[in-house]
């Protein structure tokens, strides 16, 4: 058997090739259903907002016309023009860790592709498109990944400035049902950094910006957010606890003359470049402030700690992946052993029929020693060759050596 991956993604396609391939659960069992009738063995379709995967397994000596026949039904079907990728073997399974592990996604290290993975398998696993191969490689993928996020937390090392800033004001304050917020422009920064107040509690929020009909609907909508004038963003700011400012004004719009802080220690975050915040705001004793340098810093920081956990990663991929492809390899060594296994069966079974016309086989204990001592003499003429089969390290030789005992023994 030979496994093999077809796809695309972020770095290889456009969001119009991959909206293209966008699959809903039921399309992708029917597609999943169509690879297997084209005659593979087993097959799962990973599908998220940033790839499209399909992996798969095949005969060896099937698996290039395999290939090329899912490749022109991917691109007859959904008049696919992007180029996909393609892997095989070792490949396949190094890539599958990296994606669970999230070291392939668009935000390095993100968390969703984890239970995306897992939901593949077991959408392929229920309409009966998955097998001992992918079943085992998934799992394997999934519980690899599970222990890395909770090991090395690579998720958890942020990149994203706006992210930064957000943690950050989470070390210097503590957010409660009462904890007003005020965003100064909503740029993609803050667009960003929103979603991440999202996941705190808070009061309100208010939204100065100069165009509110520009702002996405969700936003208008929410019953925490207000949206007030541009130029009253200072009754808003006064009654906040947290600040973030990210407009892409060219001189600053938070300026120190107009601050007047009703409440205790307010936190700012200055998201913008040119920054928002005159100079004179961040030298206010009552106030903690951030600008962009400062969490830049801490963003360069972090850069160089994921690159150190994503070699560690790397390595741990490495290994894991040997240690799959070499299952995998015994697996063809498994079914040759099935195949043995049933003729000694029918071999025991032929010899004590033949016996018991000759002599009296009516005593139960003498059938059962006969019947184990039968069994006993036939595996050891199996031994010798399946222990040099399990630790031949020549995998092209190993598959050679079993395809040849099974045209021998007429197993094909």
């Amino acid at each position: 058997m030979q496994i093999g991956i077809i796809g695309l993604n972020h770095h290889s396609a456009s969001i119009a090739e991959r909206e293209k391939i966008a699959l809903t659960d039921a399309q992708k069992i029917e597609l999943m259903r169509t690879i297997i009738e084209l005659g593979t063995v087993e097959t799962v379709v990973l599908g998220t907002c940033g790839r499209f995967e399909i992996y798969y397994v095949t005969q060896m000596d099937q698996f290039e016309p395999m290939e090329q026949k899912i490749l022109k039904h991917l691109r007859n079907n959904f008049k696919m023009t992007a180029n996909f990728y393609q892997k095989s073997g070792f490949h396949v399974i190094e890539h599958l860790f990296k994606v669970s592990s999230g070291l392939d996604s668009a935000v390095l290290g993100e968390d969703q592709i984890l239970g995306q993975t897992k939901n593949a398998l077991t959408l392929s696993s229920d309409c009966l498109c998955s097998g001992k191969i992918l079943n085992k490689l998934f799992r394997e993928a999934v519980s690899f990944s599970k222990r890395i996020k909770t090991e090395l937390k690579i998720s958890e090392t942020p990149l994203s400035l706006s992210y930064i800033g957000i943690k950050k004001a989470k070390s210097a304050m503590t957010f409660t049902e009462d904890t007003i917020i005020t965003m100064v422009g909503l740029g993609k920064m803050g667009g960003l950094a929103i979603k991440y107040l999202f996941e705190s509690p808070f009061k309100t929020i208010y939204i100065a910006v100069r165009n509110p009909e520009k702002l996405p609907q969700e936003i208008l909508d929410h019953d925490k957010i207000m949206i007030v004038p541009f130029d009253d963003r200072y009754d808003a700011i006064n009654k906040s606890h947290l600040i973030i400012s990210s407009t892409a004004a060219p001189h600053p719009v938070i300026r120190k003359s107009f601050l007047n802080f009703k409440t205790v220690n307010p936190v700012i975050v200055d998201l913008a470049l040119p920054r928002d915040c005159e100079q004179s705001v961040y030298e206010m004793p009552e106030i903690t402030a951030w600008d962009v340098d400062a969490l830049k810093e801490v963003s360069d920081e972090n850069y160089h700690k994921r690159q150190t956990l994503v070699k560690q990663v790397d390595n741990l991929i490495f290994d894991k992946s040997n240690e799959c492809l070499k299952w995998i390899e015994a697996t063809k060594v498994d079914d040759l052993l099935k195949s043995w296994n049933n003729s000694i069966d029918e071999i025991k079974e032929q010899t004590i029929e033949i016996l018991s016309r000759k002599m009296d086989l009516s005593d139960g204990d003498l059938k059962l020693f006969l019947d184990k001592h039968l069994e006993s003499a036939l595996k050891k003429m199996i031994k010798k060759p399946l222990e040099s089969l399990k630790t031949m390290d020549n995998s092209v030789k190993r598959e050679h050596s079993v395809q040849l005992l099974k045209e021998l023994y007429g197993y094909d």
